[in-house]
């Protein structure tokens, strides 16, 4: 059996041995109790041994040996040891409860769909295949190729209007005669006209790539964030396995069976912990490795889509150019018609090229 406390007198004790160690005040001279010696001869006031023993330790403060905790007995010790232990279960389990539905409810906010939709499905049903051999990138695309509208139905965002691009800078040039009417700005090429499903269809699904990308980003962070908190528990978890079952070995050498019997139940509670921090954990490491496993084809369609983005851009940038460079060429030409004289700047008008970009969307 564990040695006893052993109630000592202070006036016996040599003058550089009356402070206790754990709370540096005179032996027996404040609320702690009375002094009593540990089995390697070292003395404290009762109550700082009994806390020092009731906060897991099982050593002497100054030398680090091996002491026992008779004082409240061997039974309510381990019986408080196992209570401990099974309301940390407890909360384990409420707590993988609650952030299970804050996992669903940032999935809902951020992933706009129900959660039984595969991302590939969702994904597959507005993005089309595209080639990977096109040579250039998103700031110097290759030339179009030659290619019919697209047949296939336009997705949810088709309906928006295209983008605005920004406006020229002003030129210099002579005003024109007061008395020549205002030509009306050239129509755009068929050329360009012909491509304008292409142009929106690659511009939706650009739009739709990169929403998808970046929904699933924020399902990974919010995931690796639970699943690190799991993976915590699951730790320490595991250190009440193994404190348990350096309690059943003290035990077993003891050779006391209520000691023994006790310390087995704390050692099914502690396995038992374990189990639901592991259930725990894979809860939340599955879909984090299924959507790290779609990243990588996520971030491929965004490629391909930038891709066919970029080339249509450019087809579309090369027809508003050209609309531009007839209307300034018919300008020069009347230019001789006009005095010399040089007249201030004159700003771009936007105008001019909003009926450009609403005769492009008619055709």
């Amino acid at each position: 059996m564990p040695p006893q406390l052993t109630r000592v007198d202070v006036s016996l004790l040599p003058a550089d041995q009356r402070t206790c160690a754990i709370c540096q005040d005179n032996l027996g001279g404040g609320e702690n109790g009375e002094p009593v010696k540990t089995a390697c001869n070292h003395v404290f006031d009762r109550e700082c041994v009994q806390r020092w023993l009731d906060a897991d330790h099982t050593t002497c403060p100054i030398c680090r040996e091996e002491i026992r905790n008779i004082t409240g007995g061997v039974r309510e010790a381990a019986r408080d040891r196992i209570r401990q232990i099974n309301t940390a279960a407890r909360r384990i389990r409420y707590r993988a409860v609650e952030e299970r539905e804050q996992m669903m409810q940032a999935q809902a906010d951020y992933g706009g769909g129900n959660e039984d939709d595969h991302l590939e499905g969702n994904v597959g049903e507005e993005l089309e295949p595209m080639p990977l051999d096109v040579p250039g990138n998103f700031s110097t695309p290759a030339p179009p190729r030659h290619r019919s509208p697209v047949g296939r139905p336009a997705s949810r965002r088709q309906s928006s209007p295209p983008r605005r691009f920004p406006s020229p800078p002003p030129h210099r040039y002579h005003s024109p005669p007061r008395n020549r009417p205002h030509s009306p700005p050239p129509r755009v090429s068929n050329s360009a006209s012909g491509t304008s499903a292409a142009m929106q269809h690659a511009e939706a699904t650009y739009i739709n790539a990169l929403s998808t990308l970046r929904s699933l980003d924020t399902r990974i962070i919010n995931q690796a964030r639970l699943s690190y908190e799991a993976n915590v528990v699951k730790h320490d978890a595991e250190q009440n396995v193994q404190f348990a079952f350096q309690q059943l070995q003290c035990a077993v050498r003891s050779g006391d069976q209520e000691t023994i019997d006790l310390a087995l139940a704390m050692q099914e509670s502690a396995t038992m912990l374990l189990d639901d921090a592991h259930n725990a954990m894979a809860q939340y490491s599955t879909p984090l490795r299924e959507w790290m496993e779609e990243r990588p084809r996520a971030s491929e369609r965004l490629d391909r889509a930038r891709l066919e983005f970029a080339r249509e851009r450019e087809g579309f940038m090369r027809g508003v150019r050209s609309a531009r460079g007839g209307r300034e060429e018919r300008g020069h030409q009347q230019d001789f018609e006009v005095d010399e004289e040089e007249e201030p700047w004159e700003p771009y008008d936007p105008r001019d090229f909003e009926l450009i970009t609403n005769e492009y969307n008619t055709i």
